[in-house]
């Protein structure tokens, strides 16, 4: 599988640290920064900024989607209604099969892992494939799952747990809550993602010292620091239910642009992302009522995205420094 590795090439691109910066540095993670160096200036900065456009989003959340040209774009959206499900399977399927092959578990940073969880991962990317198998394929990523936290710890494996959620949906073949459950997932994911680019910048900044990438007049570090920001800000507006289409379209877009720096190993790696983020464009909310939704009136709309966001930052870093 020599052909998913590629090497780092000079570009221009502001994206880069929306990249899974693991899979490409050259730098082994250390001890965690102190977190009196994680809250500095810049993270409150950052910090303030987020919630702005959080508030600013959900102020506009009704009122877009209001739109008749919007509709119409949902309405059309709304007819691949009936291939989500193959969307999800083929988002699955392939990252395991050529991970499983490769020697990971998952994706490239999670190696070591016995030959016995490899086939077994590459014996069900095919199995997700077959629709009536595909159900019990997905509760088998479920404990697939498990045993990734058994052999290789909890921390790492949180990265993924966007793999939970995509597994349920399959197993639920949407129904029973599954929708909401890829979006806290996958919401979750791209949180933890951005909480590791403030606890361990080394892993970051080494990328950047290596390419030149404009930081926009900010020292990398900086640039870094807000960077984790925009996408936590992405992961807590999907699992409160602010603006999901709008949002899962930015966020496809950046793993796009970020692919043309790395090439193979980015597309795959983010394969499974990028269908739940199509899968996401597809349905909106579905017919559940998002947290954001479960206020009535704006006031408190705009009052339940300010007042949670602050503890849901919290909880990820406390439980991001509990298990580094």
């Amino acid at each position: 599988m020599g052909w998913l590795s590629v090497s780092l090439r000079s570009a221009d691109l502001p994206w880069l640290p929306m990249a899974h910066v693991k899979w490409f540095t050259t730098t082994e993670p250390t001890a965690p920064a102190p977190l009196a160096d994680v809250v500095n200036g810049t993270f409150l900065l950052g910090a303030g900024l987020t919630l702005l456009v959080a508030l600013l989003l959900t102020f506009l959340n009704k009122p877009l989607q209001e739109l008749g040209w919007v509709r119409r774009l949902h309405a059309s959206l709304e007819r691949l209604q009936p291939w989500t499900l193959w969307i999800l399977r083929i988002g699955m399927s392939l990252p395991l099969i050529l991970a499983g092959l490769d020697g990971y578990l998952f994706h490239y940073e999670l190696q070591a892992i016995p030959g016995w969880v490899r086939w077994a991962q590459v014996a069900l990317g095919v199995l997700l494939l077959l629709p009536r198998l595909s159900r019990v394929a997905a509760v088998g990523v479920g404990l697939l799952y498990l045993a990734g936290i058994v052999l290789l710890g909890a921390h790492p494996l949180l990265d993924y747990i966007s793999w939970v959620g995509a597994a349920y949906y399959l197993a639920a073949e949407g129904k029973r809550g599954a929708l909401p459950v890829l979006y806290i997932t996958t919401g979750l994911s791209l949180s933890w993602a951005a909480v590791e680019k403030w606890v361990f910048p080394g892993l970051s900044l080494d990328i950047l010292a290596r390419e030149p990438i404009p930081t926009f007049g900010f020292e990398p570090h900086q640039f870094l620091i807000l960077a984790g920001w925009v996408e936590l800000g992405v992961g807590y507006l999907l699992i409160t239910g602010v603006l999901n289409r709008l949002l899962s379209l930015v966020v496809t877009l950046l793993f796009v642009l970020t692919s043309s720096l790395f090439g193979g190993r980015e597309i795959i790696g983010h394969w499974q992302l990028h269908a739940a983020l199509l899968l996401f464009l597809i349905m909106g909310t579905g017919t559940h009522m998002t947290p954001v939704l479960w206020h009535k009136g704006r006031p408190l709309q705009l009052a339940f995205v300010g007042v949670t966001l602050a503890p849901f930052v919290a909880g990820l870093v406390v439980l991001y420094y509990a298990l580094a």
